[in-house]
């Protein structure tokens, strides 16, 4: 009785057009950011190649397509095309949630840029100094962070309001440690 349902189940019948496309598509959902959509397209997948005795190994070795056509490059332009149309789907459905819930269509603001004072300047300097003589004394984040943006001062000639607060933190922080020590 099992093998018999197995045998109906699990066909040797090469994968048509139709069926094709389906595992295209369902490809395509492997790349969502969503764990349930990705399982469960995960899981159709292998019941597609399961039917048609495929392993996921046969995949990547291009043995989906039938009549000689260059399988590998059909497969990844199936991938991509399944990829792109879901995340089409998904720009614009959250343009579509934002626009009804009254948001505008682009929720993060380009931070605002402003040229250093002499006194924030010399904050920068310092800080660049004393990372590159005593980068013990500065955690990774510090180090790093004091490091980009004064390599992005540099090239810019600017920084944002929120750059120039973490980097005073990290000054207040550091000057009172030497000036305890």
């Amino acid at each position: 009785m099992i093998k018999a349902i197995s045998r109906k189940l699990y066909q040797d019948v090469p994968m048509d057009a139709k069926v094709r496309a389906r595992f295209r598509k369902l490809m395509g959902k492997l790349g969502s950011d969503y764990d349930g959509e990705r399982a469960s397209a995960a899981h159709l997948c292998t019941k597609l190649l399961l039917q048609h005795r495929l392993t996921w190994a046969d995949v990547v070795a291009g043995k989906l397509e039938s009549g000689g056509q260059d399988a590998d490059r059909t497969l990844e332009q199936g991938y991509l095309r399944g990829y792109q149309d879901g995340f089409r789907h998904g720009v614009k459905c959250a343009q579509q949630a934002a626009e009804a819930a009254g948001e505008p269509p682009h929720w993060r603001t380009k931070a605002v840029r402003r040229e250093l004072t002499d006194g924030e300047t010399a904050m920068l300097t310092w800080l660049t100094t004393a990372v590159s003589h005593c980068p013990k004394a500065f955690s990774a984040f510090e180090q790093n962070f004091v490091l980009n943006v004064s390599d992005q001062y540099q090239r810019f000639g600017s920084l944002s309001e929120k750059q120039i607060t973490c980097l005073t933190d990290i000054y207040r922080r550091r000057a009172a440690q030497t000036n305890g020590a």
